[in-house]
């Protein structure tokens, strides 16, 4: 993948309607995204799109700047990970609805390879958050290493659990991620993003 379409990655990631089939729909027909954030509506409906995702398309793309989305990550720093990137992981490459693209904070290593995602409600009860923790916890105190969503809820508990087990790593991966251009999505837990990073 030429490092050019990187920005056109991550602003296609926030398009409704763009998930993996027709993020590879658009790289196979227009050679890369860059040409196909550029496509005319004709062209989207050429390459096998339908009605509602092109107007969904062009909705969209008149009120993202691909260059300012980049900038925005380099700023919290957070990575973007498409699958077409080394780092991106084997594992969930596999399956057929994997993410175009993982935003990530935090450094990869190699024994990250031994990790459990702990993902789940945002309106956890107390009596989830108490069996998340404990579980969150034993993980981390055993070398694995939890990774987090960050949703509040189920998956931050999980995180902030890690990291208070001591010596533990736990990773922040998200498939989507907001800037200001779009306030109404929450945003991600800046500090507790930076605690896993340090671990």
């Amino acid at each position: 993948m030429p490092r050019d379409d990187l920005p056109f990655w991550v602003s296609l990631a926030h398009v409704p309607r763009i998930g993996a089939k027709r993020m590879e729909l658009l790289e196979q027909h227009f050679g890369s995204l860059e040409r196909a954030w550029a496509a005319s509506s004709a062209e989207f409906r050429e390459a096998g799109l339908e009605s509602a995702t092109v107007r969904s398309l062009a909705q969209r793309r008149s009120a993202i700047d691909p260059e300012r989305e980049l900038e925005e990550l380099g700023r919290a720093g957070v990575r973007a990970l498409t699958w077409h990137d080394e780092d991106y992981p084997p594992r969930l490459r596999e399956i057929d609805d994997r993410p175009p693209v993982l935003f990530v904070r935090g450094e990869q290593l190699p024994r990250d390879e031994l990790s459990v995602a702990v993902v789940g409600t945002r309106r956890v009860s107390p009596y989830g958050r108490q069996v998340t923790e404990e579980f969150a916890s034993a993980l981390a105190q055993n070398g694995v290493t939890v990774v987090s969503g960050l949703a509040r809820g189920v998956d931050g508990t999980a995180h902030a659990a890690a990291l208070e087990a001591g010596g533990a790593r736990s990773r922040c991966r998200l498939a989507g991620w907001t800037s200001s251009t779009r306030p109404s999505t929450p945003r991600w837990p800046a500090a507790s993003c930076t605690s896993s990073a340090a671990r």
